[in-house]
């Protein structure tokens, strides 16, 4: 710490000996301050350029996962199920950079109930769509397979 002090008093010696000097010296000093303030002020806009493109960037690899039914493969998503996928991965995002607000958890909470019930839905209709193919024979063998205590409920 001492060593820092003597360097500055050094400084400030060499200087002041002469008027002349010292505004030399507060005019270097300014020169530098201001140099060194345009650095910063331009690393900041890089900053803010960076993060709205890799904000950018993360929007669009959302939706992109979203379009290609993310990890299952499955290319067939419905608008309601792709807005789901692309807003939770965008809440994802958050949460990996800060802790989330109220408010997003609770659009988290919203958007999952939303996709596990469009996606419970999906998986009825698909159900259904298969009873209503399968042949008459198809549907008493099922019944028959259930044994005879299902005849006696009916």
């Amino acid at each position: 710490m001492s060593e820092k002090n003597d360097s500055i008093d050094k400084l400030v010696e060499t200087y002041s000996k002469s008027e002349d000097e010292q505004k030399a010296y507060i005019k270097a000093q300014q020169t530098t301050i201001i140099n060194q303030t345009k650095e910063i002020n331009a690393l900041k806009r890089e900053i803010e350029k960076l993060a709205a493109e890799n904000e950018r960037i993360l929007l669009e690899n959302a939706q992109l996962k979203a379009l290609s039914g993310g990890a299952k493969g499955d290319f067939s998503t419905t608008a309601e199920e792709t807005i789901c996928l692309v807003q939770l991965e965008m809440i994802k995002n958050m949460a990996l950079t800060r802790e989330l607000t109220l408010e997003e958890t609770k659009k988290s909470e919203i958007f999952l109930k939303m996709l596990q019930s469009i996606r419970g839905k999906a998986a009825q209709q698909s159900e259904e769509e298969k009873v209503e193919k399968l042949s008459n024979e198809d549907l008493l063998k099922f019944m028959e397979s259930l044994g005879p205590g299902s005849k006696e409920e009916q």
